[in-house]
């Protein structure tokens, strides 16, 4: 038994359907199933119903050369129950069973031949079982469902196989991969190891520096006069305008307002695709029907669609306000010219050195200085020599006391940066 076997097809157009639409997209549409029909080759009798297996002039069963065909006279469409007891499936219309013993043709799922009353059902050795219906069979397709048989005793040893092969090609990825990883943070190691070295004392130096204020006489300008100031002179000037009302002026224009609203309406093109009807195919098949398929096309209709719109109608129209007007009237204040003391910002004291004892720079004790709180700050570096490079290290400045030059001291650095530094036993 062969699944699905188309014997003919055949194409109408029924003026019935025509200018039927259907949603679009839409290609094809199931009208139902007929029943076929075919003819005896033996006594030449026609019009024999797809459901008969059997002549019903002669008794011979419907041969492999004897194909269904399209009714000639249209009946009514098969329903649900009328296909499941011809054993037809709509969807998948298996083709008719063939007796393995009088060959005579049968509707698939038959268990006794009703031509020669064998039995389908109980053979007394099967090698095969079919996986969707568990029918056991010598065939390879299933006569009852159409499925793909197998062996009842199936070789997995094949799949075993396929298993060393997977997991060496995953293990030489996770090799290959897990190599670049390794030479990647062996590397970032060797940067970040510290390395310890012997380094002797070239050079040191230091800088002190201390922010000072000075108290100075200084002269400014203002509209006030601050206390303990020296007047130098003073006048008046304008300090603001007020703005002083003195009347209104009437001001008019023209402008556009709604006065009502009119409908306009016109014309423009609509166009919608939709699907139309086409041409109806009749397709028989080995199993005593014959399905019928409405074919459909796309098309592109257009129309004229009257469009209406309310619009304003505008109207000119005079608006006139009356606008301030103002005049700018001066007011004057006292302008102060003044001299007084204070406190502003001097240059910074600065103290520099090459030794190991860094000293902070004199403060002049004088009333017109003074230092600023929080205003001292330092910095003192020594340079070391280790295998013909120099190193810079930032100590405390109260320790720079302890690097004079020519000392030896053991050094741990990291990246080129001074991270213990030790003196050398």
């Amino acid at each position: 038994m062969t699944k699905k076997k188309i014997v003919s097809r055949s194409t109408h157009k029924d003026q019935s359907k025509k200018g039927r639409k259907a949603e679009k997209g839409t290609k094809e549409v199931y009208d139902g199933t007929l029943e076929a029909e075919w003819t005896c080759t033996s006594c030449g009798t026609e019009h024999i119903p797809g459901r008969e297996k059997k002549c019903p002039t002669c008794g011979n069963p419907r041969e492999t050369g004897e194909d269904y065909k399209e009714p000639q006279k249209k009946g009514d469409y098969l329903s649900k129950d009328e296909l499941e007891e011809l054993g037809v499936d709509p969807e998948k219309h298996l083709s008719d069973e063939t007796c393995r013993y009088c060959k005579a043709k049968i509707k698939p799922g038959t268990q006794v031949c009703p031509n020669c009353g064998a039995s389908l059902v109980d053979t007394g050795y099967t090698s095969r079982r079919c996986p969707a219906c568990e029918r056991e069979t010598n065939e390879e397709i299933c006569p009852s469902c159409g499925a793909k048989t197998v062996l009842k005793e199936v070789d997995s040893e094949s799949d075993e196989k396929k298993k060393p092969a997977s997991r060496k090609l995953g293990l030489a990825a996770v090799l290959g991969i897990g190599g670049l990883v390794l030479a990647c943070v062996t590397a970032i190691i060797f940067l970040a190891v510290p390395k310890t070295k012997s380094a002797y004392v070239s050079a040191v130096s230091w800088t002190r520096t201390i922010e000072v204020e000075e108290y100075e006489y200084n002269r400014h300008e203002g509209w006030t006069l601050p206390s303990g100031a020296d007047m130098v002179s003073s006048s008046m000037e304008v300090h603001h305008y007020d703005q002083e009302l003195t009347g209104y002026v009437t001001d008019c224009y023209w402008e556009d307002q709604v006065a009502g609203y009119e409908q306009v309406c016109d014309t423009e093109q609509v166009c919608e695709t939709v699907s139309e009807y086409d041409y109806t195919e009749t397709i028989c098949y080995d199993d005593g029907t014959c399905d019928e398929i409405d074919h459909y096309r796309d098309v592109t209709e257009c129309f004229d669609d009257v469009v209406c719109d309310d619009e304003p109608v505008y109207e000119q129209v005079e608006v006139c306000s009356d606008v301030p007007q103002y005049l700018d009237v001066p007011v004057e204040q006292t302008y102060y010219t003044y001299d007084i003391w204070e406190w502003g910002q001097a240059a910074p004291l600065t103290l520099s050195g090459i030794d190991t004892s860094p000293e902070w720079p004199e403060v002049p004790q004088d009333d017109s200085f003074r230092e600023v709180s929080g205003g001292r700050s330092e910095e003192c570096e020594v340079t070391l020599v280790t295998s013909g490079e120099e190193v810079l290290y930032e100590p405390s400045c109260s320790d720079l006391w302890r690097y004079e030059v020519g000392s030896m001291w053991t050094v741990k650095t990291r990246g080129g940066s001074v991270i213990e530094i030790t003196p050398d036993e």
